[in-house]
């Protein structure tokens, strides 16, 4: 094995661990099947945000967040301290965070912003057009020149 899961059995892997640690809708999934989840932030290695069952909505890992880290051992021992009943409290809150990321949840919070744009119209003008399409040409001469993050 190269050490990639396929995604669709990613559930099936992680079924019986007691804790994840990861990042994205992988930390998401986890937390769906109610495994308390460590939030694993992008390019950091030794720090994480913490479980995501007690993080604010919308945070699954992305970098620069302002909120404490938590180095990985200290989160991990603290996990492995807790009592029986207090994990299953954090079981509790990792699937009461998955179900922010539910379709049903993201359904809803799409349409409501979808119905609020309708009411709002947008004007082009000249300038704008004109403005958007220099920024075009010059991402294309950044690509071109190679000015790209490394």
């Amino acid at each position: 094995m190269d050490g990639n899961i396929p995604y669709s059995k990613i559930n099936d892997i992680i079924k019986d661990s007691y804790a994840f640690i990861g990042m994205g809708t992988t930390v998401g999934e986890a937390a769906g099947i109610g495994l308390p989840s460590l939030v694993a932030i992008v390019d950091e290695k030794e720090n994480t945000y913490g479980l995501l069952g007690r993080l604010p909505e919308n945070i699954v890992g992305e970098p620069g967040e302002d909120l404490p880290l938590f180095r990985y051992e200290e989160a991990i021992e603290m996990l492995i301290q807790l009592s029986e009943e207090d994990y299953k409290k954090e079981r509790a809150l990792s699937l009461k965070k998955a179900s922010f990321f539910s379709i049903e949840t993201v359904g809803e919070k799409f349409i409501a912003g979808f119905n609020a744009g309708k009411s709002h119209s947008i004007k082009i003008t000249a300038l704008s057009n004109l403005i958007y399409l220099l920024s075009k040409i010059q991402v294309k001469y950044f690509i071109k020149k190679e000015y790209r993050h490394k």
